[in-house]
């Protein structure tokens, strides 16, 4: 383990039911300490033994990370799944406050593009299935950005952009708010026209104005 001190091994573990591989993880202090990162299934290298043999084989999918420098996070964030970035963020995290290592991890938000150093301050978004039973997330944000795009109405993340200005003949329907996202504006026309309609259908009944089978009220035959 000396040959790859402060080097983070990334390579192909897993194979349990639902999932024939997935990236798994180990870590080699500046000691040459071994260190199970995340290892799953019966290809998961949880123990020195496994690990070097990891490193023994030559594999075009075994990929190793000089963790001391900023190119390694960069090409990490570059070149893995956003779950799997918050999982190395968070395990650094709690290593580097058990060992004072120095190392200076950080993720990438997909928004802003700025460092995220703490963990607790990525959110994932955009979740998928990627095959099997497994999820992945295809957006990684830092707090700020998160809390940005919230939509004042419903409160769910919208994502860069996607909060719009709300027509003011709709913001009786959004709770006064002058901005949401486009599901709860498309929320609240729907409402809106359907008390239109329900106004002027009770004209239509009272007064007769709208005449019930006028081109006006067309929409009350199409629904009935």
């Amino acid at each position: 383990m000396n040959n790859h001190k402060n080097n983070l091994i990334q390579y192909r573990g897993g194979g349990y039911d639902g999932c024939f591989w997935e990236w798994n993880y180990f870590f080699v202090d500046n000691k040459g300490a071994f260190h199970d990162v995340y290892s799953s299934g019966r290809a998961g290298a949880d123990t020195i033994e496994k690990a070097q043999e990891v490193l023994d084989t030559a594999n075009d999918h075994v990929y190793k990370y000089d963790v001391t420098t900023e190119a390694a996070w960069t090409e990490i964030n570059q070149e893995s799944a956003k779950p799997n970035i918050q999982l190395l963020i968070a395990w650094f995290n709690d290593y580097d406050t058990m060992q004072e290592s120095g190392i200076e991890e950080f993720a990438l938000c997909t928004i802003c593009d700025e460092k995220i150093r703490c963990a607790s301050d990525i959110v994932l978004e955009d979740y998928r299935g990627c095959g099997g039973i497994a999820m992945t997330a295809d957006t990684l944000i830092c707090s700020e950005c998160y809390t940005g795009w919230l939509c004042p109405v419903c409160s769910e993340f919208a994502g860069e952009g996607e909060i719009k200005e709300v027509p003011e003949h709709l913001q009786s329907y959004t709770q006064l708010c002058e901005d949401a996202c486009k599901y709860c504006i498309e929320q609240a026309e729907t409402e809106y026209e359907q008390t239109e309609h329900q106004d002027k259908l009770w004209s239509a009944l009272t007064t007769g104005i709208p005449d019930l089978f006028s081109r006006e009220m067309s929409w009350f035959w199409h629904t009935t």
